[in-house]
């Protein structure tokens, strides 16, 4: 697994991150609760599965809008190659809202998603981030 690491860009610190947002994520849902699985089932995920999971698009997104706000993209323009890599059009300026929308389209369908926790991780992220 080192290897996909190394070739996603997966840092530890990146992996942790992911992990304590599935874990904040877990421990609210009714469903996870009722199949007995608690928070550390965050731990036992693989690192691919993470990727795929609605907090890895949220860290990926906040990922790329922190190196595009390096290269000096303004927010709008940031939201619209955001948007434009995940396969949409943005729904404003906000980079936040671009966020939300991609989650929203990447894995609406995926359950237990309530829009605060969407919030939380991108806030979280962005202060991981710096952004």
């Amino acid at each position: 697994m080192g290897f996909f690491k190394r070739l996603v860009g997966m840092s530890a610190e990146k992996e942790q991150l992911l992990r304590r947002l599935l874990r904040a994520r877990v421990a609210r849902d009714p469903s996870a609760r009722a199949m007995g699985q608690g928070p550390e089932f965050a731990d036992s995920v693989n690192s691919l599965v993470l990727m795929g999971l609605p907090e890895g698009t949220i860290v990926a997104c906040v990922e790329s809008w922190a190196q595009l706000k390096k290269q000096g993209l303004s927010e709008p323009a940031i939201a619209q190659r955001i948007a434009a890599v995940r396969g949409g059009s943005p729904s404003g300026d906000s980079v936040a809202d671009v966020i939300r929308d991609c989650v929203l389209r990447e894995h609406g369908h995926s359950g237990f998603l309530p829009a605060d926790h969407v919030d939380w991780c991108i806030e979280q992220a962005r202060a991981s981030y710096g952004v």
